[in-house]
């Protein structure tokens, strides 16, 4: 399963969990998001489906993936969980692919209070399928033999106040992307001439809906990237000097640590593939090296965008020497 090199490691985790064997596409050169030359390149007679992310709420190349996979007869899977609220050519982002995964974790755009998701497809008998397996396996609809438990599974239900919660923030979150993007836009405004930092170019037809905002730094002599993130810090900035989500370097997965020391599922005997294969993806390490992550809060408007700005303004005339 094609899986995104820049992606919270619970976006990748379920695959092997689930009995496949994930390979990472790199993303697009200076973005945090995969392409689709990236994904073609990993497809091959082993490959049983696609999962794209938008990352930080940025739509992903979801029209160019969306003609690969149905060129190869490939589910795709959206990681929206980042993304609520944006979408492309006017069309919801999760509403391009066989099914979607949202997360309404206390810390997203929509949220049920603590930790949660939501799945969505227009393919009833596979909802029927993810109501199963987020209830231990109890059967669920028409399309699901009758009996006990179907499947061997977890309980991931949410309770009653969850969901009275994420109905409540439901109704909010047109207003909180959009004041996300009021927020983006004004800052684009500001640093505009600021040759030291640059935010990222909308393509056209998208609408981000900025979970969080990456600022590529171009450098200052003297100054690393490391340096001048504490210096905004300082500043009162909320900024963090590199977002370090590539999964595909963490000990779980070059350990093969999913079921024990088992190594499985790259250890099957069924698996015909490189259990040793190595994915190196220059440019998501590239795009990690350049850029640091700038917090985007739903309060925010063109005010605090005049404050960073003026933050930002300020550290690089202090770099300069000035």
């Amino acid at each position: 399963m094609v899986v995104p090199a820049i992606t919270d490691p619970g976006g990748m985790m379920p695959v092997p969990l689930c009995g496949c064997v994930p390979v990472v596409a790199d993303t697009a050169p200076g973005s945090f998001n995969c392409d689709v030359d990236q994904i073609e390149a990993l497809i091959g007679p082993l490959t049983s489906a696609i999962i794209v992310a938008h990352v930080a709420g940025e739509p992903a190349d979801i029209r160019a993936i969306v003609a690969l996979a149905d060129r190869h007869g490939l589910p795709l899977i959206e990681d929206c969980a980042q993304a609520h609220g944006a979408s492309m050519d006017g069309k919801p982002l999760g509403a391009y692919g066989t099914a979607a995964a949202f997360s309404t974790m206390w810390g997203k755009h929509h949220s049920t209070g603590g930790q949660g998701g939501v799945v969505f497809s227009r393919d009833a008998a596979l909802i029927d399928q993810v109501r199963t397996a987020a209830d231990r396996g109890k059967p669920s609809g028409s399309t699901i033999p009758a009996g006990r438990n179907a499947i061997a599974s977890l309980n991931f239900n949410q309770d009653e106040l969850a969901s009275a919660i994420g109905r409540a923030q439901l109704s909010r979150l047109p207003d909180i992307v959009d004041r996300r993007r009021v927020f983006v836009e004004e800052l684009r405004i500001r640093l505009d001439d600021e040759p030291a930092v640059e935010l990222p170019e909308v393509p056209t037809g998208a609408q981000p809906s900025w979970w969080f905002l990456r600022v590529r730094y171009h450098g200052i002599e003297g100054w690393d990237k490391e340096r001048f993130a504490a210096a905004l810090a300082a500043e009162r900035v909320p900024v963090n000097a590199t977002y370090a989500a590539l999964p595909h370097t963490y000990e779980w997965f070059r350990e093969r640590r999913v079921f024990g020391a088992s190594g499985f599922p790259w250890t099957a005997t069924e698996y015909r593939g490189d259990p040793d294969r190595q994915f190196p993806c220059p440019n998501a390490t590239a795009a990690i090296a350049d850029h640091m992550v700038l917090q985007v809060m739903e309060s925010w408007g063109a005010a605090e965008a005049e404050l960073i700005a003026t933050a930002i303004e300020k550290v690089v005339t202090v770099a300069r020497g000035g």
